[in-house]
């Protein structure tokens, strides 16, 4: 009998909050999986606190309550359209649970000790409501990825097949947990997945590069294939034995490549892959671990997919 995934997505007012909901319900499989909705309630707006109130506090504390109750009420009507969205991709009523709670750490110190309760991934929406202190990621999403550890933390843009999956792969330890991540977790059935392993180019950055230098150039590309293709074969061949057919796993060695993280996210618009797997770099083993320079970069780049963080 297959585990049942366990699943927690964090829900606001944003757009992309929903886009995390529905991405759960089309990635993972309705009979197999429970989804927890989980809001955490701060409100008043931060931005309250910054404002130089004087002898006009009383009154505009009224006005934020008034605020807060209508966020309240907007905030329990977006929970329930995801609950919906869940009911009608084909979730049992019994496998979607709401939780909501007022803050008690902070939104994401919040997030990160719920998710400790037994859940298998946590998924959140790559902005949430305030779009000011971080531009390419909103500022919860990026407070989870700091900290967010032993299970994979999704973050989700826009994206279009959730189950098109590219993993990048660079065939360390880190690496191989992702592939085996994908295994457990994936619905088989209509799931397609390219492993990407990519070697940036030494000598192209360099117009003028002599000729041994890109002699040497070719001699590397020869030997790091020489490598990497056994552990993509074995990685290939693992996917394939947990139930994905031959002709849905692919793989491709790219080389020449000014960019590793640039070009696994090209590789993912161009081709429409709905989900980038990549692995974590831990550097530290008590608390926090710190992510790999490549995965951030795809995190960062990766506005057109829903992207894994894996540990």
């Amino acid at each position: 009998m297959n585990h049942r995934k366990k699943i927690l997505v964090t829900v606001d007012a944003s757009a992309h909050s929903l886009e995390a909901v529905h991405y759960a319900g089309e990635f993972f499989s309705p009979e197999n999986t429970e989804i927890q909705l989980f809001h955490v309630d701060t409100h008043i707006p931060e931005s309250f606190w910054d404002m130089n109130l004087g002898s006009g506090f009383q009154r505009r504390m009224a006005s934020v309550k008034s605020w807060t109750l209508e966020t309240q009420r907007a905030m329990k009507e977006q929970m329930e359209n995801a609950r919906m969205i869940l009911l009608d991709l084909g979730f049992p009523y019994k496998a979607v649970t709401i939780k909501q709670q007022d803050s008690i750490k902070g939104v994401a110190r919040d997030i990160i000790d719920e998710s400790k309760n037994g859940f298998d991934a946590v998924i959140a929406g790559r902005t949430g409501i305030s779009r000011v202190k971080d531009l390419l990621m909103g500022n919860i999403a990026t407070k989870l990825v700091g900290k967010i550890v032993g299970i994979p933390l999704i973050i989700v843009g826009a994206y279009t097949n959730p189950r098109k999956v590219l993993i990048a792969f660079d065939g360390s330890e880190g690496a191989t947990r992702a592939v085996e991540c994908i295994n457990a977790m994936m619905v088989k059935d209509a799931s397609s997945v390219k492993i990407c392993y990519v070697i940036r180019t030494i000598s192209d950055i360099y117009r003028t590069a002599p000729a041994d230098m890109k002699m040497l150039e070719e001699d590397m590309f020869k030997k790091t294939r020489g490598v990497v293709e056994p552990l993509i074969e074995n990685a290939r061949e693992s996917l394939v034995a947990s139930g994905l057919k031959p002709d849905n796993v692919s793989h491709e060695i790219k080389q020449n490549e000014y960019s590793r993280a640039r070009a696994i996210v090209d590789d993912a618009t161009s081709n429409r892959f709905g989900t980038i797997v990549v692995g974590r770099r831990g550097l530290s083993l008590v608390e926090e671990f710190f992510i790999g320079r490549v995965s951030k970069k795809v995190l960062q780049l990766g506005g057109n997919a829903a992207v894994w963080i894996v540990n």
